[in-house]
């Protein structure tokens, strides 16, 4: 049904998102959530400003006690290529 639905979507841009952030050298926490923490040290903030004024959901980490983290909610996979791709330019 509708819930299988959507964790097979979930899983499927989860492995993505994993993928290309290892290609990135990035770290990031694994998850079983609709969002995946990614650290960016210290210009997460600056990082995180311009992911949103793209059209990016982003919180900085600080909300969750991680300055160096960025949350990113899991959308779509067409969504997470822009996202990997907008996060390439700006790093």
């Amino acid at each position: 049904g509708f819930v299988n639905m959507v964790r097979t979507n979930n899983a499927k841009v989860r492995d993505f998102l994993y993928t290309k952030l290892n290609e990135l050298k990035l770290e990031y926490i694994p998850t079983q959530t609709s969002f995946i923490m990614i650290k960016l040290g210290e210009r997460s903030g600056e990082i995180t400003d311009k992911l949103m004024t793209k059209g990016y959901l982003i919180r900085l980490g600080s909300v969750f006690n991680m300055p160096q983290y960025i949350r990113v909610s899991l959308g779509t996979l067409e969504q997470m290529e822009g996202f990997v791709n907008t996060l390439k330019e700006i790093l």
